[in-house]
């Protein structure tokens, strides 16, 4: 089943990468997250980054 491109992307191509940078992303921020944060902290970590606006939110909950 093929997406439809959004209307700025080109070509499949650069559709299919953007995707890949995505999932490339969510595997370093759930390693981030595991790596910075022991379970006693995992809360108060979310919350931090809950409120960063630096760090994409929508790419790190699945993670937690």
């Amino acid at each position: 089943t093929s997406r439809k491109l959004p209307q700025n992307l080109k070509t499949q191509e650069n559709f299919d990468c953007l995707l890949e940078l995505e999932k490339l992303r969510l595997q370093q921020a759930e390693q981030a997250v595991y790596e910075a944060f022991n379970d006693e902290h995992l809360q108060n970590a979310i919350a931090i980054l809950r409120e960063d606006e630096n760090i994409s939110w929508r790419i790190l909950e699945p993670c937690v």
